[in-house]
C-alpha cells in the first residue's frame, strides 16, 4: 500500500503540474492570436487562483519532490490509527443549466489514500458487485450500458427513466457507512483501508463540519415528517412504488435478504422474496425478476406485476 500511496501521490501531482502547463499554453495562444489580429500587444492573463497557499499538501511540486516521506508517513499513521486528513477546501464551480455546484478540493496526499484504497477494495470485491451495475466497475463504461440496453428494446413501447438525487452522497450518515465497512459479510477489506475509510469519515475538518450540517439537516427532515404525520396532512395517499421508496430504511434482516438475493440465481430470488418484510423490496423484487427472469415467477405474481403495469400505463392521472 505504502508504494501504491507514493505512485498515486506522483500521479496526481503529475497531472495537476500538466494541467497548470495547460493553462499557460492556451493562454499563449490566445494571447498571440489577439496580437496579430489587432496588432496591439497582449496583455498577460490573470493567473487563476491556487490552493497552494492554503497547505502544502495542496502543492503538486512540493508533495511530487516529498512523495515518499509523504506516503510513509500516511501509511503508517493510517495503520496506528492517528491519521487526520487535511481540512479540504469547498468551492463553487457554475452548471451548465444555471445554478453552481459545490465541490471539495482535497489534499494531494488524502486524494491519493481514497483513491488507493478504492481501487484495492474494489479489486477484493469486484465479485459482489451487481451485474447491473456499470459506476466504478473496472472493465465497464456506458457503452457497456449503452450495450444492454440494447437488449430491451423491442418493437413495443419502451420507457425510459431518469433519476438525479440532488447531494445524494452528500447526505449518507457517516455511522451508516463506517457500519457497512464494519460488514465483512457485505465488504471484504482490509484492516488498513478500513481505517482509511472510518479516519477520513471522522476527522475534524472542513468534511466533518460539512458532513454534521448535513445529517442536522437529515435529522430535522425527519421530524418534520413525523410532525407532519402527527397533523395528518390532507394530501393524496401515495399508492405507486415509485412514491413510497423513501418512507423508511429497510431493517437488518431485509438487508441480509437482499445481499442473498443480489448474490444467487433468479429462481433462487423468486422464493427469496416472501422473506422480506418490506412490502416495498417485495415488489422491487418482483419486477426485477419478472423483467429478467419471468418464467421464474409463481402464476399468481407474474399475473400481479402485469396487471400493475397495465394499471400503470393506463392511469390518465399516472
Amino acid at each position: 500500500m505504502e508504494k501504491a500511496l507514493k505512485q498515486e501521490i506522483k500521479r496526481l501531482c503529475l497531472r495537476a503540474q500538466r494541467r497548470v502547463k495547460g493553462r499557460e499554453a492556451k493562454a499563449r495562444q490566445d494571447r498571440q492570436k489577439f496580437e496579430k489580429r489587432t496588432g496591439l500587444p497582449g496583455g498577460s492573463p490573470k493567473a487563476p487562483p491556487t490552493l497552494a497557499g492554503v497547505h502544502k499538501h495542496f502543492d503538486p511540486a512540493h508533495c511530487a519532490r516529498n512523495a515518499n516521506i509523504i506516503a510513509r508517513t500516511i501509511w503508517k499513521k493510517v495503520l496506528d490509527g492517528t491519521y487526520v486528513p487535511t481540512p479540504a477546501v469547498k468551492y463553487q464551480i457554475p452548471k451548465p443549466q444555471g445554478g453552481v455546484r459545490e465541490i471539495m478540493a482535497f489534499a494531494i496526499p488524502d486524494a491519493a489514500l481514497a483513491n488507493v484504497v478504492l481501487w484495492r477494495a474494489r479489486e477484493r470485491n469486484i465479485k459482489r458487485l451487481s451485474p447491473f451495475s456499470y459506476a466504478y466497475h473496472p472493465d465497464r463504461d456506458v457503452f457497456d450500458a449503452i450495450l444492454a440496453l440494447k437488449g430491451f428494446m423491442t418493437d413495443q413501447r419502451l420507457f425510459a427513466v431518469q433519476i438525479d438525487f440532488q447531494k445524494y452522497f452528500d447526505t449518507i450518515p457517516t455511522r451508516y457507512m463506517r457500519r457497512l465497512v464494519d460488514d465483512r459479510e457485505l465488504v471484504a477489506v482490509a484492516i488498513g483501508q478500513s481505517n482509511a475509510v472510518r479516519l477520513f469519515g471522522i476527522s475534524p475538518s472542513t468534511r466533518e463540519i460539512e458532513g454534521a450540517r448535513l445529517l442536522s439537516d437529515w435529522r430535522r427532515k425527519n421530524v418534520l415528517a413525523q410532525v407532519a404525520g402527527k397533523m395528518k396532512v390532507a394530501r393524496a395517499e401515495a399508492t405507486a412504488l415509485e412514491q413510497r421508496i423513501f418512507e423508511g430504511f429497510p431493517d437488518d434482516e431485509d438487508e441480509r435478504v437482499m445481499r442473498e438475493f443480489a448474490s444467487t440465481a433468479w429462481p433462487r430470488r423468486a422464493s427469496l422474496v416472501q422473506n422480506l418484510n418490506d412490502p416495498r423490496l417485495q415488489q422491487i423484487a418482483q419486477r426485477l425478476i419478472f423483467l429478467m427472469a419471468p418464467e421464474s415467477l409463481a402464476e399468481p405474481n407474474r399475473l400481479r406485476v402485469e396487471q400493475g403495469i397495465r394499471d400503470r400505463l393506463l392511469d390518465p392521472h399516472g
